[in-house]
């Protein structure tokens, strides 16, 4: 089957179905009737968050005052703290 010259446009998504798909998501995470939470290993990252860290299956954007790089240092720090977490559920599971 010969390749098209241009690329296909994109087909539109309707807002409900985007909805549904976040909604489907959420109650993933959902323990107690409650949003699930990770917390970042920081207590004072952690209360900025709203006391209890991250919530599970959401996409957080941090940012900090320009220039001055507190928010790219505070992304970092919880970046590293999850990629050390699953290092150590891999080892546990897969070494251990």
């Amino acid at each position: 089957m010969p390749e098209p010259d241009h690329p296909q446009p994109a087909q539109g998504i309707l807002a409900s179905h985007l909805l549904e798909l976040e909604n489907t998501q959420r109650a993933r995470y959902i323990r107690d009737c409650k949003p699930a939470r990770l917390s970042t290993a920081c207590a004072e990252i952690d209360d900025l968050l709203g006391g209890k860290g991250l919530e599970r299956g959401v996409v957080m954007g941090i940012s900090g005052e320009s220039g001055n790089g507190d928010g790219r240092l505070v992304s970092c720090f919880i970046f590293c703290h999850f990629l050390s977490v699953l290092l150590c559920m891999f080892i546990i599971r897969y070494l251990g």
